[in-house]
């Protein structure tokens, strides 16, 4: 189970690095511009190595867990991101947010409780 919580904080913590990128694209028109900007931006490059690393080890989690037990815990990034968000670019999130986290966190308990990774 720890890979499955590891892949979803390693996915959240990209997510949060594309917002940043996205934040720092503010005025740069055009395709070609913005593709050389991203190609030369490090939290960019990190957030997609990050990606990377998360696929690698999902593969991994996959090898000891059957993919319909594993595949809930990817809702824990949307529990993560939205918080981070909140937290890093104070981003809202009402009390509809934290009634839905309840029912995500929830349900990856109920279906983790049958993980053995």
């Amino acid at each position: 189970m720890a890979k499955l919580i590891l892949f979803a904080v390693v996915i959240a913590v990209g997510q949060l690095l594309f917002k940043r990128v996205s934040m720092g694209l503010n005025g740069v028109h055009g395709a070609e511009a913005i593709l050389t900007k991203l190609a030369t931006d490090p939290l960019f490059l990190l957030a997609l190595a990050l990606y990377g690393s998360a696929t690698i080890l999902w593969v991994l989690a996959l090898r000891e867990v059957p993919l319909s037990l594993a595949y809930p815990f990817t809702a824990l990034a949307f529990v993560l991101v939205p918080l981070g968000a909140a937290v890093i670019f104070k981003e809202p999130v009402g009390a509809r947010y934290f009634v839905g986290l309840v029912f995500v966190v929830g349900g990856i308990c109920i279906v983790g409780s049958g993980v053995n990774a």
